[in-house]
């Protein structure tokens, strides 16, 4: 990932018989980065990273409405 650079940044590196390629964004430490820096492009990348939680948690509770009230 290059932050501000020209085009001779985002070049492949290859290294013996490993190429890395240029990606847009990586987690790191649980935060998202994105190569265009910008934290409103970071807020919405963990937001589509959690939905499936939220999703298979909401998929949970309404097939097992019954639990206890801690766990939902």
């Amino acid at each position: 990932m290059v932050l501000n650079g020209n085009e001779a940044d985002r070049q492949s590196i290859t290294v013996g018989n490993v190429t890395v390629n240029l990606c847009e964004q990586y987690v790191y430490l649980g935060s998202a980065v994105t190569a265009d820096g910008s934290t409103s492009a970071a807020v919405k990348a963990h937001a589509q990273r959690t939905m499936c939680h939220a999703l298979k948690f909401i998929a949970f509770v309404e097939k097992n409405n019954d639990v206890p009230f801690w766990v939902k």
